[in-house]
């Protein structure tokens, strides 16, 4: 019995965790809880054992901090994938609904234009005109939405050919003279050289070049100049500091084609912003130019897709200078 009362005695008082300090520290992820962090010591701890002890509990609960927000960064780019996808197609079905009836508006304008041009008044006629204009318009929008979808599904066709822009240049000239004259606008174009030949999709490279001297024009008022500019330079001659990203290395020549206005120009820090989507820098003096702000995101694609590169100088009231380089064909 006594034996039996000593080994009782030994296991009620002989415990002596009871008598230690202790630290505890909850490992939790936002509210979701994993455990605790226990730490034992027979002699009290110190308020640098729990500063000490507060960073441990921190460091064990990094890597599940770290994995949990792998986890939802991943769940969100799927979601972000999924939306991106709707999206792209929601564009391009809307677009194609839109510039479907748009054609037959457009012929039956052009049709009462030309076999009714005595019958009808010339406030009718100015209203057609209008119209018509307007569905020209609408169809450049609708066009950038698809190209846009196009862009960001990879569905873009290019048919690269060996091709000289001197004629494109020139016949651009053309395309905008009417327009730059109603706003009474000087438009001109000066090719120093013989351009060389470039291997690149024609059509696209006249679709950059529209977008650009369509820009100017839209944002430069009564009496202003717009100037197209084209050369050679050499890779060493380019001003990359003024190149928007992203650089890749320069070697051999490019074709530097210049679009100079003198229209409401911008602040320089407001000039990465105008190749984003749906972007137009915020100004008293551009509210009512309209678009949608495609033109320079597509633009700035076009060119990435013939290895181009594309600089922006601007000065705000000033006007804006857009250099385009092309690199020319290996000879």
């Amino acid at each position: 019995i006594q034996k039996t009362k000593q080994e009782r005695s030994n296991r009620i008082f002989g415990i002596e965790a009871i008598s230690f300090d202790s630290l505890y520290a909850p490992i939790k992820v936002g509210e979701e809880f994993f455990g605790v962090v226990e730490l034992f010591r027979q002699t009290p701890f110190s308020s640098e054992d729990v500063t000490c002890f507060q960073a441990i509990a921190h460091q064990v609960a990094l890597p599940l901090r770290s994995a949990k927000l792998y986890e939802e960064i991943s769940i969100t780019n799927k979601k972000l994938e999924k939306l991106e996808k709707l999206k792209s197609e929601f564009v391009s079905i809307v677009s194609h609904e839109l510039r479907t009836p748009l054609t037959p508006i457009s012929n039956s304008l052009e049709i009462v234009l030309s076999n009714q041009a005595g019958e009808i008044s010339e406030d009718a006629r100015n209203f057609i005109l209008m119209a018509k204009r307007n569905i020209q318009r609408l169809s450049g929008i609708i066009e950038d939405l698809l190209d846009l979808s196009r862009i960001q599904t990879g569905k873009l066709d290019f048919r690269y050919k060996i091709v000289n822009i001197t004629s494109s240049l020139e016949l651009l000239l053309k395309t905008f003279y009417q327009s730059a004259e109603e706003k009474n606008i000087n438009i001109s174009l000066d090719i120093k050289e013989n351009l060389p030949d470039i291997y690149a999709d024609l059509r696209r490279i006249e679709q950059i070049f529209t977008n650009l001297v369509s820009n100017s024009l839209k944002f430069t008022s009564s009496n202003g100049k717009i100037d197209i500019k084209a050369s050679v330079v050499n890779a060493c001659d380019i001003e990359t500091d003024k190149i928007v990203s992203p650089k890749t290395k320069l070697s051999g020549n490019y074709i530097k084609v210049s679009v100079s206005d003198t229209g409401i120009g911008m602040n320089e820090e407001d000039i990465p912003k105008i190749f984003d989507k749906f972007s137009q820098i915020e100004s008293s003096l551009n509210r009512n130019t309209g678009g949608v702000g495609l033109g320079l995101t597509i633009t700035k694609q076009l060119i990435d897709a013939h290895l181009g590169l594309i600089a922006v100088t601007s000065k705000e009231h000033e006007g804006s200078i857009f250099t385009v380089y092309i690199p020319v064909l290996d000879e």
